[in-house]
């Protein structure tokens, strides 16, 4: 889903022309879909050039396979969190530049079944790993577009970065493990994430 959302959201993007803001009512609701799952947002604007925004987002858990530290997991998800955002107009034009953080309560939690190397062992164990994001208050940047719809109607995108300090993961095991050795798999499964996740949104918002 969220490959989908960003190719939407640099196609927006790219292909917009720059036209000089409408004016629209103070208030807004928003629906869209984002790298972070479904949105909903209510918005306010300060000023001309001010606006602040709270964004809920989610998707229903999903099932995956999942490689962590050279293990196979089966892997449960949940995408969820709340976005805190500000966005200042550039210029005259309709694009802006989006501040804020993002407080997650995302998580996976995975299985593995088998005879693994762990650390600089061999052990036949099941192995259940939980993974979140290291910030639980992650930074977010990004640049955005709204095009104004008629009076009330804006459709607007948005392309950035959160910045999630990677991610903890967390095993336990039903045969006893070295604890070095788990520490080695710790160190290598959260090696294999990087420290950020895209921010990508699409939204149609109804401003009064």
């Amino acid at each position: 889903m969220k490959y989908i959302a960003a190719m939407s959201a640099i196609a927006l993007i790219t292909a917009a022309t720059v036209s000089h803001a409408q004016e629209v009512g103070k208030y807004g609701f928003s629906l869209g879909i984002s790298s972070v799952g479904l949105t909903g947002e209510v918005a306010y604007r300060h000023s001309e050039k001010w606006r602040v925004r709270a964004m809920l987002s989610g998707a229903p858990k999903y099932r995956s396979g999942e490689d962590l530290g050279g293990i196979s997991y089966d892997t449960t998800s949940k995408l969820r969190g709340l976005s805190l955002l500000a966005d200042r107009q550039l210029g005259q034009s309709n694009w802006r530049l989006t501040f804020g953080a993002f407080v997650s309560d995302t998580e996976a939690a995975g299985t593995a079944n088998g005879t693994f190397q762990i650390g600089n062992n061999i052990y036949t164990t099941k192995l259940d790993a939980i993974a979140k994001f290291e910030n639980r208050v992650s930074p977010i940047i990004a640049i955005g577009y709204d095009y104004p719809i008629g009076q009330h109607w804006i459709f607007s995108g948005s392309a950035g970065y959160i910045y999630t300090g990677g991610v903890s993961v967390g095993f336990s095991s039903t045969n006893p493990i070295l604890p070095g050795d788990l520490v080695l798999e710790k160190l290598q499964a959260e090696a294999d994430i990087g420290n950020g996740y895209p921010f990508i949104e699409i939204g149609m918002t109804y401003h009064f």
